[in-house]
């Protein structure tokens, strides 16, 4: 049975039966310090909870090292659900979650606000329950309730408006020696599984390590994995569901305001028991967990982009927390079995590490996507960066960017100064930076604002950070298999990086800023130099690239590198010009912000109370968990997507014009081909007679093309002088003779001139119009 720390009566003073624990400060002293109601915040994020005198508690466990509890039988967020003496007015809502026949869904109760914020603390399904370890009734733990709170404010202003997580709540507030954050925007279920089952994984691996100072049996109590959604309209439903089944998301809780302000983000808090697998393309519940894992869920309530996510980890979450490592994870990205523990251990070796990455690898589902040419290509350029370029750059101690995919830093390298100025301030500056008022620069620039992070790390005043790359720590992830997300992807990546290199080489003298020796300055600024000149190759790449005279290839390496051969064309002449012709789009490429459903809203009543619609029966419990399962139950239907009539209209104009271009660039291409040899192919032959029928090709085309420019140009003139000849002689005509005369000269006469010519001549010269058989009318004629 894991470690379970009570939240039911426990006494406050040191028994012998307990094992040492290494408190800051006395238990007693402290409890006695501070005396508060349960769930009463402090000015600080570090201080205790201290929650009153209680009377023993029946169920003493040995394990538990926790002594005060967190929750009361009969608090202010409502009576004890188990007891029996548990009495409320029932008032049914209008409608259930699901079809299924749930008695009553939600029960009407109040509940006091502290501080003006509001928190509840809502009982599990039992049919959860019942499957993981937990404290008997009536007493209460973390695994009994899960902890909603409606944040009303910004990510900065959440210790000031006094917000905490649960983990400060226990007697002896937890440690959080690692704090992992998963991202995500719409991911569908199986992605997000993917990922938090590497997470899980990674857990298991650092509780089984039992001859470590740091981790062992309760090393998941050191450890918080944190999901932040951008946006409630945008979480993928069946993701959603997926959340519940792990006791960590409860529908029909959230709020839209609390005492008319605006909810920001929805945090949920648990510590799940609950494993998953996947089968195929199918999620599913395992059963119970090796280990717990202690889990909060942040629902923002808008899309607000990833980096506004990053705000919430950091400046919210982590301050109350306080971590020793962040780890940083992409919603898909699917960590090795122990690669977080081999990415902390890299922290933990070298005192001086700020940040650190694993090895990103392309996930080729066991070889088959090797068969797309697009997936291929683009696993070789990750290798090759994972062999070269991150090494290299490890070894001058400056990685020029962390994949925020998969990387991890040192929570106390990001802090600000005094004056609130430090790596957090430049990199948050980019939520800002996709406005109207931005600069055009630092918003290309911010679209790799990780890379500004990593460089403000390193620079930062008075230290000396290292970045490290950390070869034996990987991450899986999957890339565009389709050209158009592909070039989309890219475009973000070349700006990005192109202006955000260019930032680091202009401000490179903040190096002298650092605390850094000599010789590892001087070392970054060789790699400074480096960098310099990659970006002159970037900027000259189109004039740069040509096809070597000879080939020293080996004949096998044609076949490994083919793939990426054939693609890099592409790299310098579509990506490179598309990015740098779209460097007005600063966009990410996500999509427009849904319209969410409306939320009831909890408004302040006399006596700082409020009502609220919290699910209490046992039987609602069961039937509203047993929706969330069978939302990801089966396989997800195949998505029919309804093209309207402009669309489809849109879509054929664009079909259109790319086979013109795609017509226009190979005809081009081939005539290219043929005059100037441009295949190659006469390159394996370097004889004198291949090179004097490649010159005789070229001097006939070029003959061709002046001589027919020429005969153009003869065409063209002749053409002008006869409409000069024209013209002067139809103007002598007209003012030699009056209208009618030249009327019946034009009928009569059969001269060589053309009579279109002239009759359009004296409509110019007289503004007449013609009649319906041609003539003119005589009431045109002046």
């Amino acid at each position: 049975m894991p470690s379970s720390d009570l939240l039911a009566e426990q006494p406050t003073h040191h028994q012998q039966s307990y094992p040492g624990y290494d408190y800051a400060v006395d238990p007693e002293a402290h409890h006695d310090a501070y005396y508060t109601q349960p769930y009463q915040p402090t000015v600080t994020p570090h201080d205790d909870y201290d929650l009153g005198q209680y009377p023993e508690h029946q169920h003493q466990h040995s394990y538990s090292d926790d002594r005060i509890p967190m929750l009361q039988q009969d608090n202010p967020f409502g009576p004890d659900p188990y007891s029996d003496e548990y009495q409320v007015e029932e008032q049914a809502d209008g409608h259930t979650p699901s079809p299924a026949p749930i008695r009553r869904w939600k029960t009407v109760k109040e509940v006091q606000l502290f501080n003006g914020n509001l928190v509840l603390d809502c009982p599990i399904a039992p049919k959860l329950l019942n499957q993981v370890p937990h404290a008997e009734p009536p007493g209460r733990d973390e695994f009994t309730h899960m902890r909603y709170s409606a944040a009303t404010c910004d990510p900065n202003d959440f210790f000031e408006e006094r917000f905490t997580l649960r983990q400060k709540l226990f007697a002896k507030p937890r440690h959080t020696e690692l704090f992992i954050v998963v991202t995500m925007y719409n991911e569908d279920d199986f992605l997000f599984a993917r990922t938090l089952i590497g997470v899980f994984k990674n857990i298991e691996h650092m509780c089984s390590r039992t001859h470590s100072k740091t981790w062992g049996k309760d090393a998941w109590k050191k450890i918080v994995v944190c999901v932040i959604s951008d946006g409630r309209a945008k979480i993928n439903p069946r993701t959603r569901a997926v959340l519940a089944a792990l006791g960590v998301y409860q529908d029909g809780i959230a709020k839209q305001q609390v005492n008319g302000k605006d909810v920001t983000a929805h945090i949920y808090e648990y510590t799940t028991q609950i494993a998953l697998e996947l089968k195929g393309t199918q999620v599913q519940i395992k059963g119970r967990s090796a280990v717990p894992v202690q889990m909060i869920f942040c629902l923002k309530e808008k899309n607000q982009k990833k980096i506004n996510s990053h705000r919430w980890f950091f400046q919210a979450f982590g301050r109350v927390l306080d971590p020793n490592i962040c780890v940083l994870l992409d919603a898909g990205t699917k960590p090795g079995k122990d690669s977080i523990y081999r990415l902390w251990k890299a922290f933990d070796v070298e005192p001086m590490c700020g940040g650190a990455c694993g090895e990103i690898k392309v996930m080729l589902s066991h070889g088959k996507k090797l068969l797309n040419p697009l997936v291929a290509g683009q696993n070789f350029e990750y290798k090759l960066s994972n062999i070269l370029d991150k090494p290299m750059e490890s070894a001058f101690g400056f990685i020029s960017v962390l994949p925020g995919a998969f990387s991890a830093y040192r929570f106390v390298a990001l802090q600000n100064d005094k004056n609130g100025q430090g790596p957090l301030e430049r990199y948050f500056l980019g939520e800002k930076m996709h406005g109207a008022n931005a600069g055009i620069f630092t918003a290309n620039m911010y679209l790799a604002e990780d890379r500004i992070l990593c460089f403000e790390i390193v620079t930062k005043r008075n230290c000396r950070w290292l970045l490290q790359y950390v070869k034996s720590s990987t991450g899986e992830t999957d890339v565009p298999d389709q050209m158009a997300e592909f070039i989309l992807q890219r475009r973000r990546w070349l700006n990005g990086s192109f202006f955000a290199a260019v930032y680091a080489i202009a401000h490179f003298y903040q190096i002298w800023r650092s605390d850094h020796s000599a010789i590892r300055k001087f070392a970054l600024l060789i790699e400074f130099f480096y960098q310099t000149i990659n970006m002159l190759f970037a900027w000259f790449g189109i004039v740069s690239t040509t096809l070597p005279s000879t080939c020293h290839c080996h004949t096998n390496l044609h076949f490994r590198f083919i793939q990426y051969i054939l693609l890099t064309p592409t790299y310098i002449n579509v990506l490179n010009i598309y990015a740098f012709c779209n460097t007005h789009d600063i966009t990410w490429g996500t999509k427009g912000d849904d319209k969410a459903e409306k939320l009831p809203s909890a408004n302040l009543k006399p006596g700082g109370k409020v009502d609220v619609d919290i699910p209490q029966d046992d039987g609602d419990l069961n039937a509203q968990y047993d929706t969330e399962l069978a939302k990801f139950a089966e396989k997800p239907p195949k998505e029919v997507q309804v093209i309207s009539e402009e669309e489809r209209q849109a879509d054929y104009y664009k079909g259109f014009r790319s086979a013109v271009v795609l017509a226009w660039v190979f005809c081009n291409f081939a005539l290219g081909a043929v005059v100037l040899s441009a295949a190659g192919l006469d390159r394996f032959d370097q004889s004198e007679k291949t090179s004097e029928d490649s010159n005789k090709r070229s001097t006939i085309y070029m003959a061709v093309v002046l001589w027919s420019v020429a005969g153009l140009s003869i065409f063209k003139f002749i053409g002008a002088l006869w409409y000069l000849v024209v013209r002067m002689v139809c103007s002598s005509l007209i003012d030699a003779c009056d209208d009618s005369l030249l009327m019946n000269f034009f009928v009569s006469s059969s001269v060589v001139f053309n009579y279109g010519q002239c009759f359009s001549m004296r409509m110019m010269f007289l503004g007449t119009t013609a009649g319906p058989c041609g003539t003119i009318n005589d009431d045109d004629v002046s």
